[in-house]
C-alpha cells in the first residue's frame, strides 16, 4: 500500500509541475516593460490612431487581413477540421514567441477567425501589426468552395500556404 501511495504522489507532482512532466514552460518576458500591453520601453502607450493604423495595414499582405475599427481580422474556411486545428497549432508558438496573442475562434468546425487588438490599450498598436505580419506566413489549406467564393482572399491564403513551406 505504501508503495502505491508514493507512486501516486510522484504522479501528482509530475502532473502539476511542468518541469517534472517534461512540458515546456512559456518564454520569459524580457526586452519591453510590457510588450503585450502596447507599451514602449519607457512604459508609454503605442496606441495607433486611425491614420497610423491604415499606414501600418498597408504594409500587410494584400487581402489576407481586414482592418476593422480597432482590430485586425483574418477569416477563412479551412478545408477540414484538421486543417483548422493545424493552423491554430501553428499560430500558437508564433504568438507565444512574440508575447502577444490573438483571439482565435473556430466555429462550425472549420471556420477560423483570428482577431488582433491590444485589449489593454483599447485598439491597435505596432505589436498587432508585427504579429499579423508574422502570422501572414502561417498557411492553411482552405476550402475550395470558400476560395472560389472569395477569390482575392483565397489567392492570398494560397500565397501564405506557399510561404509556410
Amino acid at each position: 500500500m505504501r508503495g502505491r501511495l508514493v507512486f501516486s504522489l510522484i504522479s501528482l507532482v509530475k502532473a502539476f509541475n511542468p518541469k517534472a512532466s517534461g512540458m515546456a514552460e512559456p518564454a520569459t518576458k524580457k526586452e519591453k516593460v510590457c510588450h503585450s500591453c502596447g507599451l514602449d520601453d519607457q512604459g508609454q502607450s503605442t496606441l495607433l490612431d486611425a491614420e497610423g493604423a491604415r499606414a501600418a495595414f498597408a504594409a500587410l499582405p494584400e487581402n489576407l487581413w481586414t482592418l476593422e475599427d480597432k482590430r485586425l481580422t483574418r477569416k477563412f474556411t479551412a478545408k477540414n477540421f484538421l486543417q483548422a486545428v493545424a493552423f491554430v497549432n501553428a499560430v500558437a508558438p508564433v504568438a507565444e514567441d512574440a508575447r502577444h496573442h490573438p483571439d482565435i475562434h473556430i466555429t462550425n468546425y472549420r471556420e477560423v477567425e483570428l482577431v488582433l487588438s491590444t485589449h489593454s490599450q483599447g485598439g491597435l498598436t505596432p505589436d498587432d501589426f508585427a504579429l499579423a505580419s508574422k502570422l501572414s506566413r502561417v498557411g492553411v489549406a482552405v476550402s475550395p468552395k470558400w476560395a472560389k467564393e472569395n477569390p482575392e482572399r483565397g489567392a492570398a491564403e494560397k500565397i501564405a500556404m506557399s510561404n509556410d513551406t
